[in-house]
């Protein structure tokens, strides 16, 4: 019975408290430099409670005749979140186009449940008021992430455009010996537009630049916030020994020992043009994405093994394509 489920059956309640302060200053001590510091916390508490009555069916003539599976026993299960994330990033910005700067990241997880079965009172959900088997568990991680990363820009007489970006990046879910990886891109721009020879065209193309780029960034989203550490888990099992319930210790599974950043390399050759004072725009763009150490499954296992393989770098990708943009501009009639 759907409705008395929902009627009768208990409640779930959700109590987060979410908090986010930032801050920002920024020191001009110099003419053409600034010094930038960013600072940002996030503090997030959840406390959930999952309530469920014994639920019961009845006969005819509206006498209790059982309880529906699944609400026998009613119990109460009370549980607490908190996380913490910290960000902090120091840069420095010439206005001549150099930039150097630094940034960090840190999280920390605490996850806490409690549950209690067999409420004496079926309508007062409190764990202090039931009498049967305690249910207990707890958890805490931490993520981290520091790099430091720079870019320069160059343009001469508005006509050459370069610029040149570093990133060097370390995370805590890789091991010591791989967790830092450098990842640096170059582009290229020419206003062909601006060049003597390109007089003659300008009334009619407005804009004709040819640019190139070619780059690399990491991703470290893997599983997990140690997928390097093979790890032990314990707790109770669900059945009981001599009255009690005994812990249980089950082995850890296979890890990969040289996880390391996902590298995603991208080459890309484009053209941006306008047309009859503008009215007509438009830009292509020809790129090759490869994306090398895939985080994946590594290679079948033999399934004698009983266990499935580790996650591991054990994949590259390529991708080819282009990417084509039209558009016109046009004023219609005039508005008084």
């Amino acid at each position: 019975n759907p409705v008395q489920q929902q009627a009768e059956g208990g409640y779930n309640s959700n109590k987060i408290q979410d908090t986010w302060l930032s801050g920002n200053v920024r020191l001009t001590p110099l003419k053409h430099t600034s010094f930038n510091l960013d600072y940002s916390v996030n503090k997030r508490n959840e406390i959930g409670l999952e309530y469920m009555r014994n639920l019961p069916f009845h006969d005819r003539e509206g006498n209790v005749d059982g309880y529906y599976y699944g609400s026998v026993p009613n119990s109460i299960k009370k549980r607490s979140y908190q996380s913490a994330d910290y960000e902090n990033t120091f840069g420095e910005l010439h206005y001549v186009k150099v930039m150097a700067g630094f940034n960090q990241e840190y999280a920390e997880n605490n996850w806490f449940s409690a549950q209690r079965r067999d409420l004496i009172l079926d309508g007062i959900p409190y764990i202090s008021l039931a009498s049967g088997q305690n249910f207990t568990a707890d958890a805490a991680s931490e993520t981290a992430l520091r790099g430091a990363y720079s870019r320069w820009n160059y343009i001469f007489d508005n006509r050459y455009i370069f610029e040149m970006n570093f990133r060097y990046d370390g995370s805590s879910k890789f091991p010591k010996k791989d967790r830092f990886a450098l990842f640096p891109s170059v582009s290229i721009g020419w206003r062909v537009d601006n060049e003597a020879f390109f007089s003659k065209l300008k009334p009619v193309v407005n804009l004709f630049k040819l640019r190139a780029s070619y780059g690399s960034l990491g991703n470290q989203a893997v599983p997990g916030n140690y997928p390097y550490i093979s790890n032990y888990s314990a707790s109770q099992v669900n059945y009981t020994f001599g009255g009690e319930r005994p812990m249980a210790v089950y082995a850890p599974g296979l890890v990969s020992a040289t996880l390391t950043w996902e590298t995603v390399t991208q080459m890309n050759l484009g053209v941006d043009f306008a047309m009859f004072k503008n009215k007509l725009n438009g830009s292509f763009d020809y790129y090759t994405r490869t994306t090398k150490n895939m985080l994946t499954l590594s290679e079948r296992l033999p399934s004698i093994l009983g266990v499935r393989e580790p996650n591991s770098n054990a994949a590259d990708m390529k991708t080819k394509g282009f990417d084509l943009s039209l558009g016109w501009t046009e004023k219609v009639g005039q508005v008084s």
